[in-house]
């Protein structure tokens, strides 16, 4: 497993940048990791990201729910890395995703964390977390089942 890589996944249209996943990515690549990104528009596009990032070996996915038509594509693919026995760590950032993060983290077993409100620095300390094998339950910005970490 390269514990350098993380996979970024949320919407993207042909012609338009997801302005979130590329600050994400920006953050984290300045910081020394290698990111993917994997566009999820459409449920056809669910089982074509799962292989991805399957593939890749990454061990931080981070799933974009801003809303809840976002978050039927998204909780889709989290179920379907789930049945590929996808053993990374998935966490879950955006609107949707902060304001129902304790219902995401009871209901979805396979969902390890939700990144609270603005991601950056809380997505770099959690890759960083997850390379050096600390734990994650009391980072900044974090909400896992365990808890919250501070604002």
């Amino acid at each position: 497993m390269d514990r350098t890589t993380v996979v970024l996944v949320g919407r993207r249209h042909e012609g338009c940048e997801n302005l979130s996943l590329g600050y994400l990515q920006g953050a984290l690549e300045t910081e020394g990791f290698r990111t993917l990104t994997a566009a999820l528009n459409t449920v056809g596009d669910i089982e074509r990201a799962a292989r991805t990032i399957v593939s890749s070996g990454a061990p931080l996915t981070g799933l974009s729910i801003s809303d809840n038509h976002a978050a039927v594509l998204a909780l889709g693919l989290g179920q379907f890395l789930h049945k590929l026995g996808y053993k990374g760590h998935i966490t879950a950032g955006g609107t949707f995703a902060t304001l129902t993060r304790r219902w995401l983290l009871a209901r979805y077993s396979w969902l390890c964390s939700v990144v609270r409100l603005a991601g950056e620095v809380p997505l770099v300390q959690l890759a960083r977390a997850i390379q050096n094998g600390t734990s994650v339950h009391d980072l900044p910005g974090l909400t896992t089942r365990m808890g919250e970490g501070r604002c």
